[in-house]
């Protein structure tokens, strides 16, 4: 398989490439904003709360990106 290259400011740049590092680093700084809004939100509470909003947040990502795919068939 050919990789696309493409020109960017007087540059070749493998598209795919670019698209990983920038896909990787959105995900970094997502996963640290998480982390943090875990912590504060649980802050001086149990261990068993913190397990449950952690379980809760799971579900709704896991039943968005469920929605968002049968929309993406769909269309």
């Amino acid at each position: 398989m050919e990789r696309k290259i493409i020109r960017f400011k007087d540059k070749n740049v493998d598209y795919e490439a670019s698209m990983l590092n920038v896909t990787m680093k959105t995900n970094a700084l997502l996963s640290t904003m998480l982390d943090v809004l875990i912590d504060i939100h649980c802050e001086g509470k149990s261990d068993d709360y913190r397990l449950s909003y952690v379980k809760e947040i799971v579900e709704n990502l896991t039943d968005n990106n469920e929605r968002e795919s049968r929309e993406l068939i769909e269309s």
